[in-house]
């Protein structure tokens, strides 16, 4: 959830890698982390829904996540992120 607005970041890239570890019980985590990865490791080309869907799938893992270790977060409250205008300008 932390790292979730710098989703090219060493910390980010760990927490993803630490899922299958840490939720390898988990068949919902577990089915959601692979749609996840799979979409991930997919070239986006020129396709415009490619971004957006990473953010669902994203979110949806979250979802999962959060819920399985006791947090209720909502999408919207996933999806608000700050990050400072001048470190980006891609989400």
């Amino acid at each position: 959830m932390a790292t979730r607005a710098t989703n090219q970041s060493p910390a980010h890239v760990e927490a993803l890698n630490a899922v299958p570890i840490d939720f390898y019980k988990d068949k919902q985590v577990m089915d959601a982390w692979e749609e996840y990865f799979m979409h991930l490791t997919s070239e986006p080309g020129n396709n415009p829904t490619w971004g957006p869907r990473r953010v669902d799938l994203f979110v949806k893992l979250l979802a999962l996540i959060g819920a399985k270790v006791g947090y209720d977060f909502n999408v919207a409250q996933m999806n608000r992120i700050y990050f400072p205008n001048g470190r980006s300008r891609h989400r």
